[in-house]
């Protein structure tokens, strides 16, 4: 089992949809896991991965995620995942791990 330093927390709302954003809103922040949910309050899909992300249609990249789905990723920077939406407002809470 893994041992991690300690726990953060935060959530993630995209403004517009079709347009990717940083999940740690460009910010380098260490990390070594993060948990991560699309908000149940969602009404659409979410999708999480690279800077070429996307949420909607037949060119969906990365990690989709529908109302209340999560994903664990194990990653060493919060700022090399993105998410884009596929309705805006909408977004994805997370627990990171260092």
């Amino acid at each position: 089992m893994d041992k991690f330093n300690s726990a953060k927390d935060g959530r993630k709302v995209v403004v517009s949809a079709g347009v990717r954003e940083q999940i740690s809103g460009g910010l380098g922040i260490p990390c070594r896991k993060i948990d991560i949910m699309a908000l149940k309050t969602n009404t659409s899909g979410i999708a999480v991965g690279g800077n070429t992300v996307v949420a909607s249609g037949a060119a969906v990249r990365g990690i989709p995620l529908d109302p209340g789905q999560s994903t664990t990723i194990y990653i060493h920077n919060l700022n090399k995942l993105w998410m884009d939406v596929e309705k805006s407002g909408e977004g994805a809470s997370f627990m990171y791990f260092d």
